[in-house]
């Protein structure tokens, strides 16, 4: 008699299971990082294109009040 089994074994799937843990435990302070790096990138590039904006301010020769965004 031949029967023919399909799908994986347990010891297939527990070798599956740790590396599929391995590698999320791998991957999640990486993408941690890359946020906090993209986030600090993205305020400093905010911050230098506000001072571009505001050059010129003290010689605002208008009735306008001058509005400052924060």
């Amino acid at each position: 008699m031949t029967s023919s089994t399909k799908g994986f074994s347990k010891l297939e799937f527990i070798v599956f299971f740790l590396i599929l843990c391995t590698i999320t435990f791998i991957a999640i302070p990486v993408f941690n990082s890359y946020r906090l790096s993209q986030s600090t990138n993205q305020t400093k590039e905010s911050e230098n294109q506000l001072k571009i904006w505001n050059q010129g301010v003290e010689n605002n020769d208008t009735e306008e009040p001058v509005k400052i965004l924060h």
